[in-house]
């Protein structure tokens, strides 16, 4: 299709189906100058879940547009999840609070929430890693933890 959009709309949701063919213009898209259509490529690459994507990625964390950065990073970080273990994502996502960037630590805090609310045996590892990073009101995702704390405790999952 002519739309950027449209074709990384259409490279995004063949990737759901498990069809990275759009992988190629999603790379040749992010490098444009559409904004629209490079968050959409940020998406369809994230969805494909190639890690061979990240330097293309982290190339955009220098991009003039903020969202393209944000975007940007937010993908590069669920991309390095991929794969790793219940133990190495609860590391990953403690160093992940650390980021400066809002909408990174608080991705970082509800992956934390997702897997609390879960019954395997790392679910009080990942509570306790939000409760010490409320604890530590200099750290960066020290508010997004303790929105997730309260939801947490809202559940029924933690006391107060």
């Amino acid at each position: 299709d002519e739309s950027g959009n449209v074709r990384m709309r259409a490279a995004w949701a063949l990737a759901k189906m498990g069809d990275d063919s759009g992988y190629g213009l999603a790379l040749e898209t992010i490098k444009g100058k559409d904004v629209t259509a490079q968050l959409l490529a940020i998406d369809a690459l994230e969805a494909i879940g190639n890690k061979e994507a990240i330097p293309i990625l982290k190339q955009n964390l220098e991009s003039e547009n903020v969202w393209t950065r944000i975007h940007s990073k937010l993908a590069i970080k669920r991309l390095e999840m991929l794969g790793l273990s219940e133990k190495e994502k609860l590391n990953f996502l403690k160093e992940t609070l650390k980021d400066e960037q809002f909408e990174v630590n608080n991705w970082a805090a509800i992956e934390l929430g997702k897997i609390a609310l879960s019954d395997i045996p790392e679910s009080q590892l990942a509570i306790d890693i939000l409760r010490n990073t409320v604890m530590d009101s200099r750290m960066p995702g020290s508010y997004a933890a303790s929105k997730m704390v309260r939801r947490l405790i809202e559940l029924g999952k933690i006391k107060e």
